[in-house]
């Protein structure tokens, strides 16, 4: 599978529209095995906005100001109990880590808040 192709693929399993999408919930989850990808998706957001942020052995946690929690992922197994209305997925996950793990963190999302970067 190329990676249009996988792009495709991943976007597609998240509904269209916003009905019955819980918006309370301000936690994004990013997944990526790529700590630089990473790196460079929490330098994207200006210094200004972020009230909190910690790098430490268990990963990457960004507060903004907006209230908004970003937390790097590395996709697995023993990921099953987060849950997000938002998420930046790598197009390098691994598809069966994808269907059977990250599709049922990212519940409550749509195609319009997810990213595939």
């Amino acid at each position: 599978m190329n990676k249009m192709d996988k792009k495709d693929y991943i976007l597609s399993k998240f509904p269209k529209n916003d009905e019955g999408r819980f918006k309370k919930i301000k936690t994004t989850l990013i997944f990526s095995n790529n700590e630089e990808k990473v790196d460079k998706l929490f330098n994207s957001f200006p210094i200004i906005e972020v009230s909190e942020y910690r790098n430490n052995c268990r990963g990457k946690y960004m507060t903004l100001k907006n209230g908004e929690e970003l937390l790097w992922l590395i996709p697995g197994e023993n990921n099953r109990g987060y849950k997000c209305s938002k998420a930046y997925i790598d197009e390098d996950i691994d598809i069966y880590i994808f269907n059977n793990v990250t599709r049922y963190n990212c519940m409550f999302c749509t195609r319009d808040s997810v990213t595939v970067f």
